[in-house]
């Protein structure tokens, strides 16, 4: 029962963090697009949610924070912009650990993970809609 709780956690770490990983596909490509950059935003909220549920998860990316807004920055002003490759290749290693990470923790905990993100995501689409 074990091994498949396991597996289980692996499974959903993997599908929480794909869209993450396509972004990163994306920015190595130089074709990202504002929905993947949301993406990676939310990936830090999750990070961020993580740790106060009391799951084991690295400390926050400063490289992936940094990627962030400076792709942000250039989807304001329309501007190029030039990333770090040492960056990237971290942020990225961070990802990795990340969902190393989450696949080590317990399902249940995962899914409440899940639930608090769906939230937080309905929420930011009433505002949206309000606003």
């Amino acid at each position: 029962m074990a091994k498949e709780s396991k597996h289980l956690s692996q499974k959903i770490a993997a599908r929480l963090l794909s869209p993450a990983f396509a972004a990163f596909e994306a920015i190595a490509a130089g074709e990202i697009q504002q929905a993947q950059l949301e993406t990676l935003g939310m990936t830090m909220k999750l990070a961020r949610l993580a740790g106060q549920r009391g799951i084991r998860v690295p400390t926050a990316s400063e490289d992936l924070a940094t990627i962030v807004d400076a792709i942000a920055g250039a989807f304001e002003t329309g501007e190029v912009v030039q990333l770090d490759d040492d960056q990237i290749t971290r942020a990225n290693q961070w990802l990795k650990a990340m969902r190393n990470q989450l696949g080590h923790a317990r399902h249940d905990a995962l899914l409440a993970l899940i639930d608090d993100l769906m939230l937080i995501t309905g929420l930011r689409n009433l505002q949206t809609a309000a606003g």
